[in-house]
C-alpha cells in the first residue's frame, strides 16, 4: 500500500519562518476524513493566520515517483475580546491558477474594537503596478469581498490600507496566478477581442465609489455615467439567487462611455463590416406601458 501524507504549515504572526508539521503517522487513503488540533498556547499572538495543506506521497506502491497535491489555503483572524490593536485580513478565495478574463474573488476583513465602520482603499498590483482601486466602507468584523475580472495573465497581489494617513495596511500573502484564457470565457459571453466589460459582481450601496462604473482591458479604460440615483431604492441591489445587479427606478439613468462603431478599430477592421456583438443582461418590473421604448 503506497503511504501518502496530510501536510500543513503554519504562517504565525511576527515570525519570518512559518512552523512545519508533517504528519507522518496519518496515512491518508481515498475518501478518509480526520482532524488535527492545533495549539496555539494561552497567549497566541494577534493577527492573521494562514495554514496551507497538501497531499504528498505515491499513488501507489509501484510508483517511483513522489506526488504533491495542488496546496490549499485557510485564514483566519486571531483578536483578544479587550484588544486595541487593529487587525487586517485580506486573501484571495482561490490563487491557483485562474484562467484570465475569469474573476477571482478577493476576500478582506477589518477588526478595530474601538468603531463600527471605517473607510479604506483596496489596491490590485501586477508587477508592482496598481491596476485597479476601490474606496468602500467596511464594517468591523464582517468580510467582503470584491470578483475583480483579470484582464492579463500573471501574478496578482492586492493591498488594503486605512486609518490616520493610510498608515495600516495588509497585503494578500499569496497571489492569483493567472494563466492565458486559452479555452476559457466569461460564462455566456464572447472574449476574443474583448473591448469592454462590466460587472456588478461584488458591488454594494456601501462603497464610497458606488457611483464608479469603469471596464479596463489592458490599456484601454471605459468611463460608465451613472446618473439621478438615490442609492435607497436603487443602485446595486441583490437579487433572490444572491447575484448582483444596477437597479435603475426613479428616473436613475446609465451612460457608457463607448461608441462601437465610431472608429475603425487597432487590426483595421471597421466593425460596420466586419461585426461587433454587444451583449447587456437586463430585466424589466412593474411595466405599465408595453408601447414605450427601451432606451
Amino acid at each position: 500500500m503506497a503511504e501518502r501524507y496530510f501536510c500543513f504549515e503554519m504562517m504565525i504572526p511576527g515570525r519570518t519562518i512559518p512552523e512545519k508539521w508533517k504528519i507522518a503517522d496519518k496515512v491518508v487513503s481515498n475518501n478518509n476524513t480526520f482532524s488535527y488540533e492545533i495549539d496555539l498556547g494561552v497567549n497566541p499572538a494577534q493577527g492573521s493566520y494562514q495554514v496551507t495543506v497538501w497531499i504528498e506521497g505515491k499513488m501507489s506502491a509501484d510508483d517511483e515517483e513522489f506526488m504533491i497535491s495542488d496546496k490549499k489555503y485557510i485564514y483566519f483572524t486571531y483578536q483578544a475580546a479587550d484588544s486595541s490593536v487593529p487587525l487586517i485580513d485580506i486573501h484571495w478565495n482561490e490563487t491557483n491558477y485562474i484562467a484570465k478574463s475569469k474573476p477571482g474573488r478577493l476576500m478582506y476583513t477589518v477588526s478595530y474594537p474601538q468603531t463600527a465602520t471605517s473607510v479604506v482603499t483596496i489596491d490590485i498590483m501586477k508587477d508592482n503596478n496598481v491596476v485597479a482601486t476601490r474606496e468602500v466602507t467596511v464594517t468591523h468584523g464582517a468580510t467582503s469581498y470584491w470578483d475583480y475580472v483579470f484582464q492579463a495573465e500573471g501574478e496578482y497581489y492586492a493591498k488594503l490600507t486605512w486609518g490616520q494617513n493610510r498608515a495600516i495596511t495588509g497585503t494578500t500573502p499569496n497571489p492569483a496566478i493567472v494563466t492565458p484564457a486559452e479555452g476559457a470565457e466569461i460564462p455566456g459571453t464572447y472574449t476574443s477581442g474583448l473591448l469592454v466589460n462590466l460587472s456588478a459582481s461584488g458591488r454594494s450601496n456601501n462603497e464610497v465609489q458606488k457611483d464608479k462604473w469603469i471596464s479596463e482591458i489592458n490599456t484601454r479604460r471605459v468611463d460608465c455615467l451613472l446618473d439621478a440615483f438615490n442609492w435607497v431604492t436603487n443602485g446595486w441591489m441583490v437579487d433572490s439567487s444572491g447575484d448582483t445587479y444596477l437597479h435603475l427606478s426613479n428616473g436613475a439613468s446609465l451612460t457608457v462611455n463607448y461608441a462601437p462603431f465610431a472608429t475603425i478599430n487597432s487590426n483595421g477592421q471597421d466593425p460596420l463590416y466586419n461585426g461587433k456583438t454587444i451583449e447587456i443582461d437586463f430585466r424589466l418590473s412593474n411595466v405599465r406601458d408595453t408601447t414605450q421604448i427601451l432606451g
